[in-house]
């Protein structure tokens, strides 16, 4: 008898983290670095079989490249760098179904303006504007994105905000179509590099019915933890304190003049 209450209440434990981890109900890319050029893109919980990816010049050919049950890789040549918008869809006369992420190479490129503003899929998540290079959004900060329907803005849309660990967000886009974003707090301060900050997932998604067909948008990208979090207190003390006796001393040292 204590072996079946043993597995039972494994079961119920296995049950309850399972349950804890699906922080999200929509299919979830995953994207492993493989250099300054090249990127590994999975999705998990999905068949699709073909990425779509828009480089940051829009007069340049979108991409599509067919991809595995082990994801695929995508390389960019030597000037073809910075942000590009990486999608996958499904679609039917009842539903479209579209899943985006943006991922920044590393290599000289030209500005992601063009390709933000370009027409990418009906219903669209747009960032307004994406971080900087080697920059990331931030638990805390306030980030806008614009919905568009069509190459149009849509006001007083709900768009929903799923977050690891914390509750959904149920936001509402303005008069022009600009939803504010607050990042809530970070999870497990974990990394995959030592040398790197950690991040984790999040994803805004918008449903909306024209006719008799759906369309929801999914759009997901990565936040850090806030600016001081992580930080040792003990060196950013040392670190103030030097800074304010060199100031001192520059403040006590005499000014030359007549003599």
């Amino acid at each position: 008898m204590r072996g079946i209450g043993l597995l039972i209440f494994l079961g119920l434990f296995w049950i309850v983290e399972a349950k804890a981890s699906e922080w999200t109900p929509y299919p979830l890319i995953r994207k492993e670095s493989k250099g300054r050029d090249q990127v590994r893109i999975q999705v998990k919980e999905s068949s699709v079989t073909e990425l779509a990816i828009y480089p940051p010049d829009p007069s340049t050919s979108v991409m599509r490249m067919p991809m595995s049950a082990d994801g695929a890789t995508i390389k960019v040549n030597q000037g073809g760098g910075n942000y590009h918008w990486i999608a996958v869809q499904t679609d039917s006369p009842r539903e479209t179904f579209t899943l985006a992420t943006v991922h920044y190479f590393s290599v000289p490129g030209v500005s992601p303006a063009a390709m933000l503003a370009a027409p990418k899929s009906r219903l669209e998540i747009i960032p307004q504007p994406l971080p900087r290079e080697f920059a990331t959004y931030r638990a805390g900060e306030r980030w806008s994105f614009q919905l568009r329907f069509d190459q149009r803005v849509v006001p007083d849309q709900l768009v929903i905000l799923f977050t690891p660990g914390q509750p959904e967000q149920r936001l509402f886009t303005d008069g022009k179509g600009i939803l504010k974003v607050v990042f809530p707090p970070f999870g497990e301060q974990k990394s995959a590099k030592k040398d790197r900050r950690p991040v984790q997932p999040f994803q805004l998604v918008v449903e909306r019915v024209e006719g008799v067909k759906k369309f929801t948008t999914v759009f997901q990208h990565e936040y850090g933890p806030a600016p001081l979090v992580g930080r040792d207190p003990v060196m950013g003390w040392l670190v103030a304190c030097l800074g304010m006796g060199a100031g001192f001393l520059l403040w006590r040292k005499p000014r030359g003049g007549a003599v």
